[in-house]
């Protein structure tokens, strides 16, 4: 099933937020997380935060069986966690990250696959909305609710299914990492991976897609996007280092309503890698 996406409602501005901040039926969700020091996110939200915000940890976010890191989790681990956060099926989600484009677009493209309609990035994230908005230290909580999924849209690939795909002329492989690491330059940050690419995959970095945590116009991202002019043509399989910043390049795709579906190699480069 394709997800069915509304790219009016995929980002808010900081202004637009800022009127809305107090609704109930608005869940604003801070999702800063950083690679290599997991409490990061949670001590800099606890210090000041968007008025009204819920932290969601990535990390709890996934799937806790598995031995690869941030895998979606199941959908009877989502609806759990969800409820425990207060977020009920009406409420308009708005997520935001530290710096715009980072994390943020991988919870959003979880409630897209769980089939959550009303969800929103925050363009430019918290670096910006302090600049002009005020923040807070106090923690609101929620009752906790019963959050209920009633599809799960297909989107995420696995090793298997993307082996079978190599070589298919009607998909295009896309690795979000930073050039350095496509061109295994320098070495993966995460242990036992093995530097290099995928065949015939094309590089587009994840931050390549936004100016100082504000993501480009359309137009701009068509030409970022569609350089290889063959691409607008096809089906397009995106991986990273671990399946998060990935979905910033999704997230760009469908705000240009990329024709041909698009999928998430949620194992990535560390399964694809491992040695």
């Amino acid at each position: 099933m394709a997800i069915s996406f509304n790219p009016n409602y995929m980002l808010i501005e900081a202004d637009s937020l800022n009127r809305i901040v107090n609704n109930k039926d608005v869940k604003i969700l801070d999702s800063r997380w950083y690679l290599n020091d997991k409490r990061k996110g949670l001590n800099e939200f606890k210090k000041n935060h968007i008025p009204n915000s819920i932290f969601l940890d990535l990390e709890n976010f996934s799937d806790q069986k598995s031995n690869l890191p941030h895998m979606l989790p199941s959908k009877e681990e989502f609806e759990l966690k969800v409820s425990e956060l207060g977020i009920k099926k009406r409420d308009k989600i708005i997520i935001y990250d530290q710096v715009g484009f980072f994390c943020s677009t991988r919870i959003w493209l979880m409630f897209k696959i769980f089939g959550h309609q009303k969800v929103s990035v925050l363009n430019g994230g918290y670096q910006n909305w302090k600049k002009k908005f005020k923040t807070e230290k106090y923690i609101k909580s929620f009752s906790k609710t019963t959050y209920k999924v009633y599809k799960k849209n297909k989107v995420i690939l696995s090793k298997k299914e993307v082996k079978n795909i190599l070589g298919n002329i009607k998909f295009q492989i896309i690795d979000a990492r930073p050039k350095n690491r496509f061109d295994g330059i320098v070495a993966e940050p995460r242990k036992n991976i093995i530097r290099g690419n995928i065949e015939g995959s094309i590089n587009i970095p994840f931050d390549s897609i936004n100016k100082s945590g504000k993501i480009f116009c359309n137009y701009k991202l068509k030409e970022i996007l569609y350089k290889n002019k063959e691409l607008e043509k096809k089906k397009i399989i995106v991986l990273c280092g671990s399946g998060v910043t990935a979905c910033n390049i999704i997230f760009a795709l469908h705000k240009i309503q990329h024709k041909k579906k698009i999928y998430l190699y949620d194992g990535s480069w560390s399964e694809w890698g491992l040695k």
